[in-house]
């Protein structure tokens, strides 16, 4: 019994805008929250991809533009 952590980055060299502790940390508590609602083990996969948007969209502290930009899982 375990988990195996694979990874799906398919972004290439591009880049986040964020802070890089506060991206790290959740992240991290996603992965444990998923790992400890994997109670006979299993495989954890983390992916990154490029996805086109139609529209923007707007947040709570921004708004993504339309075109190329990027989603994770």
């Amino acid at each position: 019994m375990g988990v195996r952590l694979h990874r799906e980055l398919r972004a290439g060299d591009t880049a986040v805008m964020g802070d890089p502790t506060q991206i790290h940390r959740v992240v991290m508590n996603l992965c444990m929250n998923a790992i400890q609602a994997m109670k006979s083990g299993g495989a954890l996969t983390v992916s990154l991809d490029i996805l086109a948007l139609a529209d923007s969209r707007a947040f709570a502290t921004a708004t993504l533009s339309a075109g190329s930009t990027y989603a994770s899982s």
